[in-house]
Formats: structure tokens, C-alpha cells, sequence
């Protein structure tokens, strides 16, 4: 599936894709970033695990 982060008025700032069926670590999952890249792995205060996507462009 193709995630696109869109602005308020509409705009597109950045997309990728995740891959909603693998059974990897969730790193594995995410890819094909355009205007935008993997930052890191952290965990919540509940011990799940997610994702930080980091924006390129201001």
C-alpha cells in the first residue's frame, strides 16, 4: 500500500509504500520513500514498536 503525507491545502510532502502482509520486523515493511526517509526504531510506553519517518525537504 502507498502512503501519501499531505499538507492542509492538499499538497503532497512526501509518500511510500508499506508492505501491510509481510511478517518482517516492520523495517523490512517500509520502503520506496520519496521526499521523505527511514529515521529510526523507538518504542512507545507501551512497549510496542513503531517507526519514525523523517521529512527531507522544509
Amino acid at each position: 500500500m502507498k502512503i501519501v503525507i499531505e499538507d492542509y491545502n492538499g499538497n503532497d510532502i512526501c509518500s511510500f509504500k508499506v508492505n501491510t502482509f509481510a511478517d518482517g520486523n516492520g523495517v523490512d515493511d517500509v520502503g520506496d520513500f520519496k521526499d521523505c526517509n527511514y529515521a529510526d526504531m523507538d518504542e512507545d510506553d507501551n512497549g510496542e514498536l513503531y517507526i519514525r519517518i523523517q521529512l527531507e525537504k522544509k
